[in-house]
């Protein structure tokens, strides 16, 4: 239960989706959304009835199935609350007990996330490697 209350703080704390992504990613990831978002919404209030057509004399509502889904990575992790972190060589801020958590898109294809922490005296390191990979796959 502890870690699971743990997890859901982080997600809380969270709240930071675009660092460590270049203005380019923070563009492309919200241009993702954005059509997501309109297609979703584009269907109306009747929730994919689109249109009526006649069929045998009798108006009938025609219903388009459809299905919009997409996900998001978390890192997260902890460390000495003075340590200095990277991730993909950027510096991400500690909360004060050490922790950090971190949002990212997760587009198709493979995606690397080194991450490092430093002592505050320099002089011990611990280094990760995080390789994720995403492919979604459509059926007609």
């Amino acid at each position: 239960m502890a870690v699971s209350e743990d997890f859901e703080k982080l997600l809380q704390l969270s709240g930071v989706e675009y660092i460590g992504k270049g203005s380019g990613e923070v563009a492309k990831s919200l241009a993702q959304r954005w059509e997501m978002l309109r297609a979703v919404f584009s269907r109306g209030a009747s929730w994919g009835v689109s249109s009526m057509s006649a069929q045998g004399g009798a108006m009938q509502a025609e219903k388009e199935f459809w299905l919009v889904a997409d996900c998001e990575l978390i890192l997260y992790g902890a460390t000495e609350p003075d340590a200095f972190v990277t991730v993909a060589g950027r510096k991400v801020v500690l909360n004060t007990d050490g922790t950090f958590s971190m949002r990212f898109a997760l587009p198709d294809g493979g995606m690397a996330l080194p991450i490092r922490a430093m002592s505050a005296d320099e002089r011990d390191s611990r280094e990760m490697n995080m390789v994720i990979s995403r492919r979604t796959e459509q059926n007609q």
